[in-house]
């Protein structure tokens, strides 16, 4: 067993005897911190600490690290602290030293005890870093730093961890220089999932197609197929398997830095934004080509009922923009095509709509995610409303506890952030539905024909075609596509959750 797994297992040399008699057992097991360095709750939790308690905590010389306290401050250090700050404070920590006056025995006894363990959680930190949660576009600054600490430090005193530390940054370096895109363990092709599937491939549910439908999709001759040729569970099914492509593909930094100045473009928010808008607008599109009021009302009804069992899917983003465009006013307004609208329909609208009520801060849809198991496809937009107002609702740093003038990192507010980051995670498991891809290519080119068309004024010209102006209509407010006004939400609907504390 080598020196590193003793130290581990606790399996370390016996001390000797005359040692034994005395141990120093206050400054062997205390905290290294200052009693000002750190402030806790009610219920003893860490809540703000100075940047080197944060790294003690990440380092404990008589325990295992914790795995939740470790994925918060991973996620979100860099919110906190610089990567070169970062690795000056690991770099202090594994050195360490023992208190002044201690006898020979003593400091024997505190190198085995305390010495030792804290080198060794330095270098585990040093290779989950690297391994783990490293993003080449903040963290490669500190390359050369951490190779020159490696080499000095690590690799003398723990030859095997190091060389895995040694392999990672030079695989970091080499990608680089080379321009190529290497990925840590939790950084994803776009896309692939961060969980594993939920059900095996066997129980994936068979597509609902006729062969008619499919021959049409085939031909690609689009202009023939009406969009409630489809049934409405397979066309569920299918735009829940696009949605969950694009919400698996979000990296938690694209959420922790929504609407942060400098932050990098969130590339697959903005893309899951976009499938959004462009689902709005095809469903308003699609029934404002309808001339026929009998027509039109089987468009609303059918895509109620997509809507319905998207929601069944545990797809929530779907209903949403369809919602978007049956309650935007060039909608709204068309009496005589909701008239007929059968009352089971109306019922199912009713329900969809207490879903995505915002009232009590979207009590009735938060509650329902809670309960939900995955796979899932949440509505994104609340993500990125609850981590703005946290950022801006709590602020950065806290008052000490014992010494009011001194300034501790408000670790309480990232620890809020990293729990919104992990719950949209908690979803990023991929449906057991088959993909078609006749349908997934019609989609595609219907959503994007629905991009470049006529805007909100334009389609409220077309909504008085079909059915003339009432006096009781609503002009057009705000554009149907735009359901992705996130950060503009009320103060009110904030969450109790995010609030300062």
């Amino acid at each position: 067993m080598s020196f590193e797994e003793k130290l581990v297992n606790g399996d370390l040399p016996p001390v000797p005897e005359e040692v034994h008699r005395t141990i120093p057992v206050a400054w062997t097991l205390s905290h290294d911190h200052a009693a000002d360095d750190v402030a806790y709750n009610s219920d003893g939790q860490l809540v703000g600490a100075t940047l080197s308690a944060l790294v003690e905590r990440m380092t404990p010389h008589d325990s295992l690290v914790e795995p939740a306290f470790a994925a918060v401050f991973f996620l979100t250090f860099r919110l906190f602290v610089s990567p070169a700050q970062l690795v000056d404070a690991i770099i202090a920590r594994y050195n360490l030293s023992p208190p002044p006056d201690l006898s020979e025995a003593d400091v024997y006894i505190w190198k085995q005890r305390k010495g030792l363990p804290v080198r060794l959680r330095v270098s585990n930190f040093v290779k989950a870093w690297l391994e783990t949660y490293w993003r080449p576009s903040l963290d490669n600054v500190v390359l050369d730093a951490l190779l020159d600490f490696t080499r000095d430090a690590l690799a003398t005193m723990f030859p095997s961890p190091s060389q895995r530390i040694l392999e990672l940054i030079s695989q970091w370096r080499s990608a680089s220089e080379s321009g190529l895109s290497l990925r840590s363990e939790r950084v994803r092709d776009a896309g692939v999932p961060l969980n594993p599937p939920a059900v095996s491939p066997s129980e994936v549910p068979r597509p609902v197609m006729t062969k008619n439908l499919l021959n049409a999709l085939r031909s690609k001759n689009f202009g023939s197929v009406s969009v409630t040729d489809f049934d409405s569970l397979e066309l569920a099914r299918q735009l829940t398997t696009m949605e969950c492509h694009l919400y698996c593909a979000i990296k938690a930094e694209e959420i922790l830095e929504t609407g942060q100045e400098g932050a990098l473009s969130p590339v697959n928010v903005k893309a899951v934004s976009s499938l959004s808008t462009a689902i709005t607008g095809f469903v308003a599109e699609s029934i404002l080509n309808e001339l026929d009021t009998k027509k039109r009302t089987a468009l609303v009804k059918f895509f109620i009922k997509v809507a319905d069992r998207c929601a069944t899917l545990n797809n929530f983003s779907t209903p949403r923009s369809i919602l978007a465009a049956l309650d935007s006013s060039t909608i709204a307004r068309l009496h005589q095509t909701w008239a007929g609208l059968p009352q089971k329909n109306k019922l199912q609208l009713e329900s969809l709509r207490k879903l995505a009520d915002h009232a009590r801060n979207y009590h009735e849809y938060r509650s329902r995610l809670r309960n939900t198991a995955p796979p899932a496809v949440p509505f994104l937009g609340l993500y990125l409303t609850d981590v703005t107002f946290c950022r801006e609702g709590n602020p950065s740093y806290r008052a000490s506890p014992k010494s009011p003038d001194k300034k501790l990192i408000n670790f309480n507010k990232y620890h809020k952030l990293a729990r919104i980051v992990q719950d949209m995670q908690r979803f990023q498991v991929p449906y057991n539905l088959k993909a078609i891809p006749e349908v997934q290519e019609f989609l595609k080119d219907a959503l994007e024909k629905s991009r470049h068309r006529g805007d909100l004024q334009d389609l409220y010209r077309r909504s008085l075609l079909v059915e003339p102006k009432q006096p009781a209509d609503v002009p057009p407010t705000s554009d149907v596509r735009q359901l992705f006004n996130w950060t503009n939400r009320s103060h009110s609907h904030a969450s109790t959750s995010t609030s300062a504390s």
